[in-house]
């Protein structure tokens, strides 16, 4: 194993992570009462400049007057390319309600020096207000300019604890045709005679690619959302399929652009009792090791690397979290 292992995020439970307009106190009171893990407050793409400083009075206030149990947090603010990201962030961090926030959500994240910008200005604010514990960062990797200096973004701050993949920006940024966004495209197809085309997963590559740079640096990579053309809703069937790749492919959660997508991504990503079995056991042998004083962990006659046991670790503490 390498002498230089990157170690994990503080564990938070980030099955789904569902958006809620500032401006539009609907989505907030919708992502309030459902079952996300995450509450990601939006300020920028989906909020129109006349109600910027609006939506930032709304989060706010919502903090305090909405019960958000065990949920954690994160608020998207305004691009560094914008004139609102300071404000954003000065608002956010002096309001009553800042000890709500667990994290700040990173728009269109194109180098290292981005998240440095947003690390300086945070750290200036929560100096000035005294604040006891450091806000996180999630940083949203959504133009080929972030997927191509990805790994240098993802070892860009302390503070960093998510990764998540923006999928409609990226395929703006791409060039990239798309029929659904974060879905299949009918003409990207490998041929087969055999059985006829086959229909290919054009996000599989930038998907891999976010879950190496996070797990690399120590972070938590998180699929970007699945947009059917027509409703949110329309297709639930290719939402799970959707979501099932992320996990496959490594992923902690995926977004949810609504309460009823947040319910199917909880379904796929939570631990089966076969993963929680196993974690459980791996875990154990881990515990086991360290108290005899060992450095190999040895389960069922195999040596099981830290890697494995980090994971372990996180599925023992997402099915802690979830009563399973």
């Amino acid at each position: 194993m390498s002498f230089t292992v990157a170690d994990p995020a503080k564990f938070r439970l980030s099955r789904s992570v569902l958006y809620a307009i500032g401006d539009q106190p609907q989505t907030i009171e919708a992502a309030s009462s459902s079952s996300a893990d995450v509450v990601l407050f939006e300020l920028e793409d989906a909020v129109p400049v006349t109600a910027k400083a609006q939506a930032r009075r709304n989060v706010t206030e919502a903090l305090g007057d909405l019960d958000w149990g065990h949920k954690t947090i994160t608020v998207r603010v305004n691009a560094l390319d914008s004139p609102y990201t300071f404000r954003d962030v000065i608002s956010l961090l002096e309001a009553p309600t800042a000890d709500r926030i667990d994290l700040l959500f990173l728009p269109k994240v194109g180098v290292a020096a981005d998240v440095y910008a947003f690390d300086v200005l945070v750290s200036q604010v929560e100096r000035d207000v005294s604040r006891a514990e450091p806000v996180g960062f999630d940083a949203m990797i959504e133009s080929t300019a972030g997927m191509a200096n990805i790994k240098e973004i993802a070892a860009a701050s302390p503070r960093l604890e998510a990764l998540h993949l923006g999928t409609y920006d990226y395929a703006q940024s791409a060039h990239m045709g798309v029929e659904t966004v974060g879905g299949s495209h009918s003409d990207y197809a490998l041929a087969q005679p055999e059985i006829g085309a086959v229909v290919g997963d054009l996000w599989h590559h930038n998907v891999a690619r976010l879950v190496m740079a996070s797990r690399a640096s120590g972070l938590r990579p998180i699929d970007g959302p699945w947009v059917h053309p027509e409703d949110y809703d329309a297709d639930p069937e290719g939402l799970r399929v959707a979501a099932l790749r992320g996990k496959v492919l490594g992923c902690n959660g995926k977004q949810a652009m609504t309460p009823g997508q947040a319910s199917i991504i909880n379904d796929v990503f939570s631990p089966t009792t076969v993963e929680i079995e196993a974690a459980r056991r791996a875990c154990a042998a881990a515990e086991a090791a360290q108290a005899q004083g060992q450095r190999m962990v040895v389960m069922s006659g195999h040596a099981v690397d830290r890697p494995t046991v980090t994971a372990a670790q996180q599925t023992v503490a997402a099915a802690d979290s979830l009563g399973l």
